[in-house]
Protein backbone atom coordinates (compact mmCIF):
# COMPACT_ATOMS: atom_id res chain seq x y z
CA UNK A 1 0.00 0.00 0.00
CA UNK A 2 1.13 3.58 -1.09
CA UNK A 3 0.14 6.35 1.52
CA UNK A 4 -0.47 9.85 0.36
CA UNK A 5 2.54 11.42 0.57
CA UNK A 6 1.44 14.99 0.74
CA UNK A 7 0.67 15.61 3.96
CA UNK A 8 2.39 13.07 6.30
CA UNK A 9 5.91 12.90 4.51
CA UNK A 10 5.54 16.75 4.44
CA UNK A 11 5.56 16.82 8.76
CA UNK A 12 8.06 14.17 8.83
CA UNK A 13 10.67 15.71 6.42
CA UNK A 14 9.83 19.47 8.51
CA UNK A 15 10.68 17.68 11.48
CA UNK A 16 14.20 15.90 10.15
CA UNK A 17 15.29 19.24 9.30
CA UNK A 18 13.93 21.83 11.99
CA UNK A 19 15.96 22.35 14.94
CA UNK A 20 13.69 21.61 18.16
CA UNK A 21 15.09 24.47 20.53
CA UNK A 22 14.17 21.95 23.63
CA UNK A 23 16.71 20.26 25.27
CA UNK A 24 19.88 21.45 26.39
CA UNK A 25 21.52 22.96 23.46
CA UNK A 26 24.90 23.39 25.08
CA UNK A 27 25.04 20.05 25.41
CA UNK A 28 22.92 17.84 22.65
CA UNK A 29 22.40 14.44 22.63
CA UNK A 30 23.19 12.82 19.55
CA UNK A 31 20.16 11.27 17.76
CA UNK A 32 21.41 8.85 14.84
CA UNK A 33 25.09 7.62 13.32
CA UNK A 34 25.51 8.63 9.78
CA UNK A 35 27.78 6.53 8.11
CA UNK A 36 29.96 7.56 4.82
CA UNK A 37 30.55 3.96 3.67
CA UNK A 38 32.00 5.57 0.72
CA UNK A 39 31.68 8.59 -1.79
CA UNK A 40 31.75 6.80 -5.10
CA UNK A 41 28.64 6.94 -6.54
CA UNK A 42 27.82 4.62 -9.87
CA UNK A 43 25.08 7.54 -10.86
CA UNK A 44 25.28 11.09 -11.69
CA UNK A 45 22.15 12.75 -11.01
CA UNK A 46 21.48 15.58 -12.45
CA UNK A 47 20.68 17.54 -9.05
CA UNK A 48 23.59 15.93 -6.81
CA UNK A 49 26.23 17.85 -5.38
CA UNK A 50 28.37 14.11 -5.87
CA UNK A 51 29.05 14.72 -9.50
CA UNK A 52 31.20 17.99 -8.80
CA UNK A 53 32.78 16.85 -6.13
CA UNK A 54 36.62 16.89 -6.34
CA UNK A 55 37.62 15.25 -2.98
CA UNK A 56 39.51 11.91 -3.24
CA UNK A 57 37.02 8.60 -3.62
CA UNK A 58 37.12 6.02 -1.41
CA UNK A 59 35.58 3.13 1.01
CA UNK A 60 35.75 3.49 4.89
CA UNK A 61 37.80 0.90 6.35
CA UNK A 62 36.10 -1.49 8.79
CA UNK A 63 38.20 -0.53 12.03
CA UNK A 64 36.82 2.99 11.62
CA UNK A 65 33.15 1.46 11.18
CA UNK A 66 34.00 -1.13 14.75
CA UNK A 67 35.06 1.89 16.12
CA UNK A 68 32.14 4.25 15.16
CA UNK A 69 29.23 1.90 15.91
CA UNK A 70 31.26 0.62 19.35
CA UNK A 71 31.27 4.16 20.62
CA UNK A 72 28.10 5.60 19.14
CA UNK A 73 26.32 2.98 20.70
CA UNK A 74 27.75 3.60 24.37
CA UNK A 75 27.14 7.28 23.41
CA UNK A 76 23.16 6.26 23.98
CA UNK A 77 22.27 6.33 20.08
CA UNK A 78 20.34 3.74 18.65
CA UNK A 79 19.49 4.70 15.14
CA UNK A 80 22.00 4.40 12.25
CA UNK A 81 22.46 5.41 8.72
CA UNK A 82 24.95 3.69 6.36
CA UNK A 83 24.74 6.68 3.37
CA UNK A 84 25.37 10.10 2.86
CA UNK A 85 27.59 11.10 -0.40
CA UNK A 86 27.77 7.90 -1.91
CA UNK A 87 26.20 4.66 -2.77
CA UNK A 88 26.78 2.30 0.14
CA UNK A 89 25.79 -0.74 -1.87
CA UNK A 90 29.31 -0.21 -3.47
CA UNK A 91 30.82 -1.31 -0.54
CA UNK A 92 31.53 -5.01 -0.41
CA UNK A 93 31.22 -4.98 3.67
CA UNK A 94 27.88 -3.18 3.82
CA UNK A 95 26.23 -6.29 4.90
CA UNK A 96 29.15 -6.87 7.72
CA UNK A 97 28.68 -3.80 8.84
CA UNK A 98 24.68 -3.72 9.37
CA UNK A 99 24.88 -7.22 11.04
CA UNK A 100 27.79 -5.75 13.63
CA UNK A 101 25.33 -2.60 14.41
CA UNK A 102 22.51 -4.97 15.30
CA UNK A 103 24.24 -7.21 16.84
CA UNK A 104 25.97 -3.91 19.02
CA UNK A 105 22.35 -3.13 20.06
CA UNK A 106 21.34 -0.39 17.12
CA UNK A 107 17.24 -0.46 16.79
CA UNK A 108 16.99 0.98 14.05
CA UNK A 109 19.47 0.72 10.40
CA UNK A 110 18.27 2.35 7.35
CA UNK A 111 19.71 3.46 4.00
CA UNK A 112 19.34 4.59 0.78
CA UNK A 113 20.21 3.53 -2.63
CA UNK A 114 19.82 4.04 -6.38
CA UNK A 115 19.43 0.35 -6.90
CA UNK A 116 21.46 -0.19 -9.99
CA UNK A 117 25.02 -1.03 -8.36
CA UNK A 118 24.49 -5.03 -7.39
CA UNK A 119 22.71 -8.25 -8.17
CA UNK A 120 19.26 -9.71 -6.09
CA UNK A 121 21.58 -12.19 -4.58
CA UNK A 122 23.75 -8.68 -2.52
CA UNK A 123 20.12 -7.06 -1.63
CA UNK A 124 19.05 -10.65 -0.51
CA UNK A 125 21.99 -10.65 1.74
CA UNK A 126 21.78 -6.87 3.00
CA UNK A 127 18.31 -7.43 4.10
CA UNK A 128 18.80 -10.89 5.79
CA UNK A 129 21.87 -9.24 7.82
CA UNK A 130 19.01 -7.11 9.75
CA UNK A 131 18.67 -4.05 7.86
CA UNK A 132 15.11 -2.22 9.03
CA UNK A 133 14.56 0.35 6.25
CA UNK A 134 15.55 0.28 2.29
CA UNK A 135 14.50 3.45 0.43
CA UNK A 136 15.33 3.29 -3.23
CA UNK A 137 16.17 6.35 -5.04
CA UNK A 138 14.48 6.68 -8.36
CA UNK A 139 13.57 10.12 -9.89
CA UNK A 140 11.62 9.77 -13.04
CA UNK A 141 8.33 7.45 -14.06
CA UNK A 142 10.13 6.17 -17.61
CA UNK A 143 13.21 5.11 -19.23
CA UNK A 144 13.94 8.67 -20.96
CA UNK A 145 13.60 10.55 -18.20
CA UNK A 146 15.43 8.52 -15.41
CA UNK A 147 18.46 8.78 -18.21
CA UNK A 148 18.29 12.54 -18.16
CA UNK A 149 18.08 12.44 -13.97
CA UNK A 150 19.82 9.87 -13.31
CA UNK A 151 23.01 9.79 -16.07
CA UNK A 152 22.60 6.14 -16.83
CA UNK A 153 19.87 4.22 -18.43
CA UNK A 154 18.93 1.62 -15.98
CA UNK A 155 15.04 2.51 -15.31
CA UNK A 156 14.26 -0.70 -16.78
CA UNK A 157 16.51 -2.90 -14.08
CA UNK A 158 15.92 -0.79 -11.17
CA UNK A 159 11.99 -1.41 -11.36
CA UNK A 160 12.72 -5.34 -11.63
CA UNK A 161 14.73 -5.12 -8.91
CA UNK A 162 12.37 -3.32 -6.87
CA UNK A 163 9.53 -5.39 -7.57
CA UNK A 164 11.92 -8.32 -7.01
CA UNK A 165 13.23 -7.14 -3.58
CA UNK A 166 9.37 -6.42 -2.44
CA UNK A 167 8.38 -10.03 -3.12
CA UNK A 168 11.39 -11.44 -1.78
CA UNK A 169 10.70 -10.22 1.31
CA UNK A 170 7.22 -11.08 1.45
CA UNK A 171 7.97 -14.48 0.60
CA UNK A 172 10.44 -14.99 3.38
CA UNK A 173 8.53 -13.12 5.67
CA UNK A 174 11.32 -10.11 6.45
CA UNK A 175 9.73 -7.24 8.10
CA UNK A 176 12.02 -4.20 6.60
CA UNK A 177 10.37 -1.00 5.56
CA UNK A 178 10.30 -0.56 1.74
CA UNK A 179 10.78 2.90 0.08
CA UNK A 180 11.25 5.20 -2.49
CA UNK A 181 12.42 8.14 -2.78
CA UNK A 182 11.47 11.05 -5.59
CA UNK A 183 12.86 14.09 -6.23
CA UNK A 184 11.11 16.32 -8.88
CA UNK A 185 12.53 18.61 -10.71
CA UNK A 186 11.32 21.02 -13.62
CA UNK A 187 11.43 17.76 -16.06
CA UNK A 188 9.77 15.16 -14.06
CA UNK A 189 7.12 17.27 -12.26
CA UNK A 190 4.64 14.89 -13.16
CA UNK A 191 1.21 14.35 -11.34
CA UNK A 192 1.78 13.30 -7.68
CA UNK A 193 -1.28 10.66 -8.95
CA UNK A 194 1.03 9.79 -12.39
CA UNK A 195 4.14 8.80 -9.81
CA UNK A 196 2.35 6.44 -7.21
CA UNK A 197 0.56 4.62 -9.94
CA UNK A 198 4.17 3.49 -11.31
CA UNK A 199 5.49 1.84 -7.87
CA UNK A 200 1.68 0.95 -6.37
CA UNK A 201 2.52 -2.72 -5.18
CA UNK A 202 6.77 -2.54 -5.56
CA UNK A 203 6.81 -0.57 -2.12
CA UNK A 204 5.61 0.46 1.22
CA UNK A 205 5.42 4.21 0.57
CA UNK A 206 6.69 6.79 -2.21
CA UNK A 207 8.56 9.80 -0.85
CA UNK A 208 8.08 12.85 -2.78
CA UNK A 209 9.58 15.94 -2.53
CA UNK A 210 11.17 18.47 -4.46
CA UNK A 211 14.52 19.39 -6.23
CA UNK A 212 16.97 22.09 -3.87
CA UNK A 213 20.78 22.94 -3.41
CA UNK A 214 21.27 20.30 -0.95
CA UNK A 215 24.38 20.89 0.98
CA UNK A 216 25.06 24.37 -1.27
CA UNK A 217 26.53 22.23 -3.85
CA UNK A 218 24.33 22.40 -6.90
CA UNK A 219 24.07 26.29 -6.95
CA UNK A 220 22.60 26.16 -10.56
CA UNK A 221 19.50 24.81 -9.46
CA UNK A 222 17.65 27.74 -11.54
CA UNK A 223 17.10 25.23 -14.65
CA UNK A 224 15.89 22.59 -12.66
CA UNK A 225 13.87 24.06 -9.38
CA UNK A 226 9.82 22.89 -9.49
CA UNK A 227 8.83 26.68 -9.78
CA UNK A 228 5.12 26.53 -9.00
CA UNK A 229 5.80 23.53 -5.81
CA UNK A 230 5.95 24.33 -2.59
CA UNK A 231 9.42 23.60 -1.97
CA UNK A 232 9.14 22.60 1.90
CA UNK A 233 12.37 20.43 1.74
CA UNK A 234 14.48 23.55 2.66
CA UNK A 235 16.95 23.02 5.12
CA UNK A 236 17.07 26.35 7.50
CA UNK A 237 19.45 28.00 9.92
CA UNK A 238 19.37 26.74 12.95
CA UNK A 239 19.69 23.14 11.24
CA UNK A 240 19.20 20.12 13.24
CA UNK A 241 22.34 18.22 11.70
CA UNK A 242 24.81 19.57 13.65
CA UNK A 243 22.90 19.15 17.05
CA UNK A 244 21.77 15.42 16.07
CA UNK A 245 23.56 13.76 14.09
CA UNK A 246 27.20 12.46 14.56
CA UNK A 247 28.20 12.10 10.93
CA UNK A 248 31.37 9.75 10.06
CA UNK A 249 33.04 10.01 6.46
CA UNK A 250 34.54 7.57 4.91
CA UNK A 251 38.27 8.49 5.97
CA UNK A 252 37.25 8.57 9.35
CA UNK A 253 36.51 12.15 9.75
CA UNK A 254 33.81 13.89 12.18
CA UNK A 255 32.14 16.41 9.97
CA UNK A 256 28.76 18.64 11.02
CA UNK A 257 26.96 17.66 7.91
CA UNK A 258 25.76 14.74 6.16
CA UNK A 259 26.39 16.10 2.70
CA UNK A 260 29.74 17.66 3.32
CA UNK A 261 31.17 16.77 -0.25
CA UNK A 262 34.54 18.53 0.48
CA UNK A 263 34.58 17.65 4.13
CA UNK A 264 34.11 21.79 5.28
CA UNK A 265 32.44 20.91 8.02
CA UNK A 266 35.00 18.24 9.83
CA UNK A 267 35.42 18.99 13.16
CA UNK A 268 37.99 15.93 14.78
CA UNK A 269 39.20 13.06 13.39
CA UNK A 270 38.21 9.96 14.99
CA UNK A 271 41.21 8.12 13.83
CA UNK A 272 42.96 10.05 16.73
CA UNK A 273 40.39 10.85 19.14
CA UNK A 274 37.02 9.82 20.86
CA UNK A 275 34.18 10.55 19.66
CA UNK A 276 32.28 11.34 22.81
CA UNK A 277 35.08 13.85 23.50
CA UNK A 278 34.56 15.06 19.67
CA UNK A 279 31.39 15.56 20.27
CA UNK A 280 31.16 18.28 22.11
CA UNK A 281 35.17 19.78 21.32
CA UNK A 282 35.38 23.83 21.20
CA UNK A 283 34.81 23.35 17.02
CA UNK A 284 31.45 22.24 17.16
CA UNK A 285 30.41 23.85 19.39
CA UNK A 286 30.94 27.04 18.10
CA UNK A 287 29.56 25.85 14.96
CA UNK A 288 26.23 25.15 17.01
CA UNK A 289 26.27 28.64 18.92
CA UNK A 290 26.54 30.26 15.32
CA UNK A 291 23.30 28.33 13.91
CA UNK A 292 21.27 29.62 17.71
CA UNK A 293 22.04 33.30 16.38
CA UNK A 294 21.84 32.46 12.49
CA UNK A 295 24.96 33.78 11.87
CA UNK A 296 26.36 31.05 9.32
CA UNK A 297 28.03 33.57 6.99
CA UNK A 298 31.33 32.27 5.52
CA UNK A 299 30.58 28.77 6.18
CA UNK A 300 28.89 25.83 3.84
CA UNK A 301 25.70 26.10 5.98
CA UNK A 302 24.79 29.62 4.47
CA UNK A 303 25.14 28.29 1.20
CA UNK A 304 22.61 25.10 1.97
CA UNK A 305 20.20 27.09 3.88
CA UNK A 306 20.30 30.90 2.62
CA UNK A 307 21.54 30.21 -0.98
CA UNK A 308 24.92 31.96 -0.71
CA UNK A 309 26.91 31.72 -4.11
CA UNK A 310 30.09 32.74 -1.96
CA UNK A 311 32.93 30.25 -1.58
CA UNK A 312 33.01 29.15 2.17
CA UNK A 313 35.93 28.59 4.39
CA UNK A 314 36.31 25.09 5.93
CA UNK A 315 36.13 24.59 10.03
CA UNK A 316 39.57 22.99 9.17
CA UNK A 317 41.25 23.32 6.58
CA UNK A 318 43.80 20.62 6.80
CA UNK A 319 40.56 18.16 6.26
CA UNK A 320 39.05 19.98 3.50
CA UNK A 321 39.41 19.54 -0.17
CA UNK A 322 39.27 23.40 -1.61
CA UNK A 323 36.87 24.73 -4.45
CA UNK A 324 35.52 27.61 -6.20
CA UNK A 325 31.80 28.37 -5.57
CA UNK A 326 32.44 29.92 -9.62
CA UNK A 327 33.37 26.02 -10.74
CA UNK A 328 30.39 24.34 -9.09
CA UNK A 329 28.38 26.99 -10.45
CA UNK A 330 28.89 25.85 -14.07
CA UNK A 331 26.25 24.65 -15.81
CA UNK A 332 27.49 23.73 -18.85
CA UNK A 333 27.35 20.12 -18.10
CA UNK A 334 23.55 20.59 -16.98
CA UNK A 335 22.32 22.21 -19.86
CA UNK A 336 24.04 19.83 -22.33
CA UNK A 337 22.21 16.79 -20.69
CA UNK A 338 18.92 18.76 -20.71
CA UNK A 339 19.53 19.43 -24.03
CA UNK A 340 20.15 15.70 -25.60
CA UNK A 341 16.88 14.43 -23.36
CA UNK A 342 15.02 17.26 -25.59
CA UNK A 343 16.13 15.95 -28.72
CA UNK A 344 15.30 12.46 -27.71
CA UNK A 345 11.81 12.92 -26.58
Amino acid sequence: MIINTSDSYKQRVLQSVAFSFKGNNDNPIPDVLRIETTNVCNDSCIFCGNRKMSRSLGFIREEIVAKAITQGYNMGIKKISFHTTGEPLLHPQLSRFISFAKETGFEYTFFNTNGACTSSETFAEVTLSGIDSIAFSINAINRQDYKLIHGNDDFDRVMKTLEWLYKFRSSNRLSFNLYVSFIKTRYTDYDDDAIKKVFTGKCDEIKIQNVQNIGGFCPDMDSLTVEYSDTFFHYEIPCRIPFKSIVVTYEGYLTACSVDYQNYLVYADLNTCDMADAWNNNIIANLRKRHLTRDVTGLLCDNCANLSESTPSALIPAYATEFNISNISNSEETNSRIERWRKSV
